[in-house]
């Protein structure tokens, strides 16, 4: 699976949940031949809501460790997640060898802090919470089941 292969994956996903699913494009989509010197850099890939909650989601796509330098909308995000309020979410869900986690700006932005250049699968499940897939019935292709992920989000500690 690729990057677009990940976005694909959770369209499905959510279509299949009942989840709305927002895509955001930037300016310069793909397949333009012309070169755009001011294009609009959106937020986010996507803007998940569900069950009261807004999820602001980055996907990202790496085989075996994820770059933060990869991480282009950090800033972003975290000005979404620091607004404080309640059932707002910003995040990265990322598929890191062959296992997808949902990993919390917060988080990178304190990983980060710590001097890390990248985040692997052990560390991605230690500072993430992991999507489990599921099979729809009648189905052979697993989907993300993101209802859970959003219904473990909003589920204070």
């Amino acid at each position: 699976m690729d990057g677009k292969g990940l976005e694909k994956l959770l369209q499905e996903s959510c279509k299949l949940q009942g989840i709305d699913c927002t895509r955001l494009r930037d300016a310069g989509w793909q397949g333009e031949t012309t070169q755009r010197r001011f294009t609009i850099k959106n937020i986010c890939d996507f803007i998940l809501f569900d069950q009261g909650a807004i999820v602001y989601l980055e996907c990202k796509h790496s085989k075996d460790r994820m770059a933060l330098s990869r991480l282009t909308q950090q800033d972003s995000l975290i000005f979404k997640a620091a607004q404080g309020k309640p059932d707002l979410f910003a995040g990265y869900l990322c598929h890191i060898d062959g296992e997808n986690f949902y990993i919390s700006a917060e988080a990178v932005g304190i990983f980060t802090i710590a001097g890390k250049k990248s985040i692997n699968k052990t560390e991605a499940a230690r500072i993430g919470t992991r999507v489990a897939p599921f099979t729809p019935k009648g189905a052979r292709k697993p989907r993300l089941d993101i209802e859970s992920l959003i219904h473990e989000l909003k589920i204070p500690f």
